[in-house]
């Protein structure tokens, strides 16, 4: 991380409850996050605290998802009938 100049803003208090929030849940500072969040504006997606492990286990998860087989069920109807009534 390169030399740090001291920035001062203003924002609203539904935007500083949400940033404390979002801080605390991912486990970083509120300026961590402020950064990331102007690299992403930027176009520079950077999230130095992304979690190899949970991606990893949210793939497996998924990947496992994919291949349940869903029980086929059969009807005792036709579409005809359903338009009958």
């Amino acid at each position: 991380m390169g030399r740090m100049v001291r920035k001062q803003l203003y924002i609203e208090k539904r935007q500083d409850e949400a940033l404390r929030e979002r801080a605390r849940r991912l486990g970083v500072s509120e300026a961590a996050l402020i950064r990331s969040a102007i690299d992403m504006a930027m176009g520079a997606a950077f999230w130095p605290w992304q979690d190899e492990e949970a991606w990893r286990q949210a793939r497996v998860y998924m990947q496992k998802r994919q291949n349940m087989a869903a029980p086929q069920a059969t009807r005792a109807w036709t579409r005809e009938e359903l338009y009958a009534q």
